[in-house]
């Protein structure tokens, strides 16, 4: 008998079956969830829901829940995450542009509202930057792309943390990790990390680290000189209890966004999709009224 682990990361009570696409990515199958059109009359632009590093769809279970009744979502597990392909490759930004705007092309869908967590936030901006014309709007929540790092700790980083080293770490070090992404440990925050401690297994922190490692200079980089360029209609969420992307630390560089609404959350962490799912889903809803009057 074949003993199936599951995920630490997913949440496999996700009201929508995934899907599969063999023609989205260069490098696999695609894993996503489409809630499917809500009216043959609504011409909102579908909301594609972009995750964190490493993690997946699910992560966005209670927003959707909250904005599928109105609003198409669109959810893909990153190249490399989750139940998509996950070869050893030398992940670069441009693998996750390129595979959300395969799976647009595949669904016959020329724009897109797109919403981005922490690193999916970076991925959305790039979006935002190298192809205008598919982005209607963006949704931001505590999203990388904001803090310039010095030079020197991107250049350390790439030689220092590789998955040899990465790996190991997150094995004994997965509770304190996880201990900093959110502000309380209450639900449904807490049932995600419950969900990761309970079912943490060694394999997985080695698939994160292949997947993570390479992407480091992505994951610090930034889009400072580029702000002025990002003109739509832009929402950041951000929970002001962020221990690891401070609002402090991008608090000038946000509002110097052109059309942008920020909402800073009081008492919430890294994970406000988590912590305070139904404020996303106020932010959401008030990007495509603004993509209707744009």
């Amino acid at each position: 008998m074949v003993t199936v682990l599951q995920e630490p990361m997913r949440l496999y009570d996700f009201a929508w079956p995934e899907r599969f696409s063999s023609r989205a990515c260069r490098h696999g199958v695609l894993c996503y969830f489409d809630s499917g059109e809500i009216s043959t009359t609504s011409e909102d632009p579908p909301l594609v829901l972009l995750h964190a590093l490493g993690v997946n769809f699910t992560e966005w279970r209670h927003v959707a829940q909250v904005l599928a009744p109105q609003q198409r979502l669109i959810g893909i597990d990153l190249p490399g995450c989750g139940h998509s392909a996950k070869p050893r490759h030398r992940w670069q930004l441009s693998d996750m542009t390129e595979a959300v705007i395969g799976l647009l092309d595949e669904l016959g869908l020329t724009r897109a509202m797109i919403a981005g967590h922490s690193f999916g936030g970076r991925i959305a901006a790039e979006l935002a930057l190298r192809s205008p014309e598919r982005v209607a709007g963006l949704l931001l929540l505590n999203s990388a792309g904001f803090i310039r790092y010095p030079k020197l700790l991107a250049s350390v980083g790439k030689r220092l943390l590789k998955p040899q080293l990465v790996a190991p770490i997150m094995v004994a070090m997965s509770k304190p990790i996880l201990g900093t992404i959110v502000a309380h440990p209450t639900s449904p925050s807490g049932e995600f990390v419950s969900s990761v401690t309970d079912r943490f297994r060694p394999e997985f922190a080695w698939d994160f680290a292949y997947h993570a490692c390479p992407l480091l200079p992505a994951l610090l980089s930034d889009v400072l000189d580029e702000i002025p360029r990002l003109r739509l209609p832009i929402e950041v969420v951000w929970g002001r209890s962020d221990r690891l992307l401070r609002y402090r630390s991008v608090e000038s560089h946000l509002s110097r966004l052109p059309q942008v609404r920020i909402d800073v959350i009081d008492d919430c962490g890294h994970m406000p999709n988590f912590e305070q799912p139904t404020r996303v889903a106020q932010a959401a809803r008030r990007l495509a009224q603004r993509v209707r009057l744009a």
